[in-house]
């Protein structure tokens, strides 16, 4: 590319390029709540049909150039891994660029650590996670609650860079509905053994309570 410059179109057209297809997936992926959505139903279309309009699961509607949809449903969910490993409380991701019309006019993505988790894929690791929580340790851990499954009554502990699923020692995960998205202290015992007696790789928490750590500083504790 740098001896025939592809012709007409040089470094400068494709990195443009490929900024905007990247600040539209991301704009796209934050409105919806997941890079996994592949298929998209009920869109509607307007400006000549050069605009489609995504609704998220609230109904409030996105529209985007019709290209970068095809880009999203391209994209890999792993792709932003590296990316949004760097975003935390102080460090927010943004990606954008500014149109070519006299009004200057720019688009924006941001991710914060709210939404962080949508880009962050829980990886498959052949080698132990953490083996220094050893089964039936009990633990303090400060780390950030990025889900919650009802379904399977489990949270996502976000702790040093990885994900550790996290069971309630008894009741269900809906009473910590408050911890969801927040700097927590949670305290556990460790589980690395499986129902059928097999070692795991990475070790799962059974709080037994959450605190909270609120930006004024107080703590509430949760059971």
């Amino acid at each position: 590319m740098a001896k025939n410059n592809f012709k007409d179109v040089g470094f400068k057209n494709i990195f443009k390029n490929a900024f905007k297809a990247m600040t539209w997936v991301i704009k796209l992926a934050t409105h919806l709540g997941t890079l996994k959505k592949k298929r998209f139903d009920n869109v509607v279309f307007s400006d000549h049909n050069k605009l489609v309009g995504v609704r998220n699961p609230d109904g409030k509607l996105l529209w985007i150039p019709v290209e970068y949809l095809e880009q999203f449903a391209n994209c890999p969910d792993s792709f932003f891994n590296n990316l949004a490993k760097v975003i935390d409380n102080e460090r927010v991701l943004v990606v954008g660029y500014a149109e070519n019309n006299t009004d200057n006019k720019k688009v924006e993505a941001r991710v914060n650590l709210k939404n962080k988790l949508i880009f962050l894929q829980e990886e498959n690791s052949e080698e132990d996670l953490f083996p220094e929580l050893k089964h039936n340790d009990f633990v303090e851990l400060y780390g950030y609650i990025t889900r919650g499954n009802e379904k399977a009554n489990n949270l996502g502990f976000l702790y040093n860079g990885h994900i550790i699923t996290c069971y309630p020692n008894e009741g269900y995960i809906k009473n910590y509905r408050q911890a969801l998205f927040n700097n927590c202290l949670i305290r556990g015992f460790v589980e690395r053994i499986d129902i059928n007696g097999h070692a795991q790789k990475r070790p799962s928490i059974k709080f037994s309570n959450i605190s909270i750590n609120d930006p004024g500083g107080n703590q509430l504790r949760l059971f």
